[in-house]
Parts: C-alpha cells; structure tokens; sequence
C-alpha cells in the first residue's frame, strides 16, 4: 500500500512542478533592451528590441531581419517559425525596408557576432 501512495504523491508533486514551470514561462517578460547594449553577456536571454528594418532577406525559408537604432541586429526567423507568421499573423516577405518594427526573442552567440531567435508567431510586431 505504501508503494501506491508514494507512486501517486510523486505523480502529483510532478504534475504541480510542471504547472508552476508553465506559469512561470508565461509569466516571464523580455527584457526591452537597446541594440547597442546587447552583448555576449546577454546570450540566453529574452529580449525586446525597436528599430526599423535596414534590410530583410530569404535563404531556404528562413527570414533574416537587420534591425537598426543606435546599432543593428539580426533576427533570425526560421522556416517553421516564418511559415507559422505567415498563416497566422505577419508575411515576413512582405517587411519593406524603414518600416518599424519590435522584435522579441532568445539572444544567440552565431559566429562571431549576435542575434536574436523569436520562437513565437507573435514575436515580430509592426511599428516598432
């Protein structure tokens, strides 16, 4: 009988951690940051940023936006991503350049340089 009560108490402290996980990932906010602070310091963390697109380009479905303000930045759409906007909020390959735009996401170390990685239809918005 034991053995039962403790599989069923470690299935439930289970179930509540993953619940408070989710609450908590929704309840995380990005951190609105100018593009000229943003450095390696910054990598793995989430993050906001305005400016107006200096140029937005395609490779094999992935979408390339540089953004510019008092500096530039990369965000890096991939395909799944940019197909999912497309359907559901924003055609990336519609962006001209000079529009203003906010774009949220991870921080990445690509290179020698950094960029941006939205993970959410919602993460590139107009008027920035």
């Amino acid at each position: 009988m034991e053995d039962k009560q403790l599989a069923a108490a470690c299935v439930l402290l289970a179930l509540a951690g993953t619940g408070l996980l989710v609450l908590a990932a929704r309840q995380t906010r990005p951190l609105a940051a100018e593009i000229s602070e943003i450095g390696v310091e910054d990598v793995g963390k989430l993050v906001e940023v305005r400016g107006a697109l200096a140029s937005v380009s395609q490779r094999d479905g992935n979408f390339f936006l540089k953004i510019c303000s008092n500096a530039c930045i990369t965000a890096v759409v991939f395909k799944g991503l940019a197909r999912e906007m497309a359907e559901n909020s924003l055609d990336l390959s519609l962006l001209e350049k000079g529009q203003g735009v906010a774009a949220t996401g991870v921080v990445k170390e690509y290179g020698d340089g950094i960029e941006i990685v939205p993970f959410d239809r919602n993460a590139i918005e107009l008027g920035g």
